[in-house]
């Protein structure tokens, strides 16, 4: 079967194709909230998130799910010459620092290192910790909701190393910059 991309409308692409197709040209249009085209069911969260861990390889078991936990992992990372790396996550305004989401079984360490490396593309050593922040909230549907957040600081595993410059699943672009213009970004987020 052959689909179309609900984005750009873009015909006859097949199942894989679309897979790669919406995070590489539509990482940065808004979310949309509609039936996915290959299975006509309603996603839970975005489109992107259902047709990456639903379709595609993940679909046919030849790669894994995203399984993850609501803890969330962050890296400083101020490069030889003075400037920070940031993302720019799928769907989302303004730039973070790279991080995400723990996946189950993983170690928060293991987890920051992991996200730089998708989300950036470069190995990172982590040097401390910057921050832990632990909350609880009760949501309304879900029930009690706890989240920890540790950002770490680190340093690149091999100086001078580039980082990525292709969109995909995980991040849309990176960017460094000098902590100036940091404190001037009213998107910038850690969250």
């Amino acid at each position: 079967p052959v689909f179309t991309c609900p984005y750009c409308e873009r015909p006859g692409l097949s199942e894989d194709a679309l897979w790669y197709h919406c995070p590489l040209y539509h990482a940065n249009d808004s979310a949309l909230f509609q039936r996915c085209t290959i299975c006509r069911k309603w996603p839970v969260k975005s489109l992107q998130e259902h047709l990456r861990n639903q379709h595609g390889p993940v679909g046919r078991g030849e790669i894994p799910a995203e399984q993850t936990t609501r803890h969330i992992v962050r890296v400083l990372i101020r490069r030889e010459d003075g400037k920070y790396l940031l993302v720019q996550e799928n769907h989302r305004d303004g730039y973070t620092l790279p991080g995400g989401r723990v996946d189950v079984g993983e170690g928060l360490q293991e987890a920051a290192r992991r996200e730089v490396l998708e989300e950036v593309g470069v190995e990172v050593q982590l040097t401390g910790v910057l921050k832990v922040e632990f909350s609880t909230r009760n949501h309304e549907v879900y029930g009690i909701h706890q989240k920890v957040r540790c950002i770490f600081v680190g340093r690149l595993c091999q100086p001078g190393q580039m980082a990525k410059t292709i969109p995909d699943y995980e991040s849309a672009v990176s960017t460094a910059q000098r902590v100036q213009v940091l404190l001037t970004l009213d998107s910038l987020s850690v969250a």
